[in-house]
Order: C-alpha cells, then structure tokens, then sequence
C-alpha cells in the first residue's frame, strides 16, 4: 500500500464527498429554464418553446429552427 499513501496525503483534507444532497439541489446545478415565443410558419403564427441558458440564446435556436425572419420577438422564461 506504499503507492497510495502519497495520494492520500495530497488529497487529505480534501472533501470528495459531497454527502447527501436531495435530488432537487442536484438537479439546480444543471436546471435550464425554458423559454417561450411566438414564431411564423407557413399556418401562421404559433407558440414554440425551448430550453437554453438565456433570451438570446433561446432566439438564436429559434431562428436556426425557423429562420431568422420568422422570430419576430424576444423569447421570454417559462415560470418553473
């Protein structure tokens, strides 16, 4: 066990454990907020949703979806 004696050392100290978390606080980390806006397709007008990290992100997955001219308007967050 003389190999992992140096690498317990460096690590002592250390708390690699994160104990117990409730699966809501986990799932925080990780959480991207869904946004909404109103786009034009060929039947008019409908409301598409997305998720992604901001408003400007979200429009710009919208507009590759869609194309540019058919998202008019800013997306806004979806309350969780």
């Amino acid at each position: 066990m003389v190999e992992g004696t140096s690498l317990l050392r460096r690590h002592t100290g250390l708390n690699l454990y994160r104990g117990f978390e409730s699966l809501v606080l986990r799932q925080k980390e990780n959480y991207m907020p869904m946004y909404e806006t109103t786009v034009k397709t060929s039947n008019g007008e409908q409301k598409e949703r997305v998720y992604a990290a901001n408003a400007q992100e979200a429009k710009k997955l919208l507009e590759q979806r869609f194309g540019p001219r058919n998202v008019p308007y800013i997306p806004h967050m979806i309350p969780s």
